[in-house]
């Protein structure tokens, strides 16, 4: 058992108290095999939240500066983030995400590409999310934090889960520019559908 199961098994009750957690549909994340999170990005605390909310490990792309400080690098890569390069098209990190996936693993992405504080409708998402999907056939996972103002330790969030997308659901054809955006815009809606709900 790595430190991240002992940490999540142990402290997310804690966390959950902390910032106030109210969740709905957790239960719709399958226990096994790759699969993608799709989380709108509100704040800092986004992982944490999204972290104790669901019953499994997840891994994160964390934006490249928080791998500069080597405590904070073990600290985060111990609770299973790795660095993406933002504002750039970061194939190492994609490729990352795609083995993560093929491994069984559950990967969180926040397709807005930084945060949201507003809250709101989420910006536009980029095409990462539906790229890496689109690589392994994965399955997708919608999921929201809804706060009123700012998201903070304290106060109530609420995460909401929808029901897992399969890949043919997705509605991939070419894998090109215009499908991976389509797939993107419909993930987009799936979220703000939970926001609204």
């Amino acid at each position: 058992m790595n430190v991240y199961t002992v940490a999540r098994t142990t402290l997310a009750p804690l966390l959950r108290l902390i910032f106030g957690v109210k969740r709905s549909g957790e239960n719709n994340l399958p226990l096994a095999g790759g699969v993608i999170v799709c989380c709108n990005h509100r704040s800092n605390y986004d992982a944490i939240i999204l972290g104790a909310s669901l019953k499994r490990n997840l891994n994160y792309m964390a934006k490249a500066e928080l791998f500069k400080n080597p405590i904070v690098r073990g600290i985060v890569t111990a609770f299973g983030a790795f660095p993406v390069r933002r504002g750039r098209g970061d194939s190492e990190a994609i490729r990352k995400a795609i083995n993560i996936v093929n491994a069984g693993n559950a990967l969180a992405m926040f397709p807005e590409g930084k945060r949201h504080k507003e809250g709101g409708i989420p910006q536009r998402f980029k095409s990462g999310t539906a790229l890496v999907a689109f690589k392994t056939h994965a399955t997708i996972l919608p999921a929201a934090i809804v706060t009123k103002g700012a998201v903070r330790p304290f106060k109530r969030n609420f995460v909401k889960v929808g029901k897992p997308l399969s890949y043919e659901e997705l509605g991939f054809t070419d894998g090109g520019t215009e499908n991976l955006h389509a797939v993107s815009d419909m993930l987009h809606d799936k979220v703000v559908e939970l926001i609204n709900s």
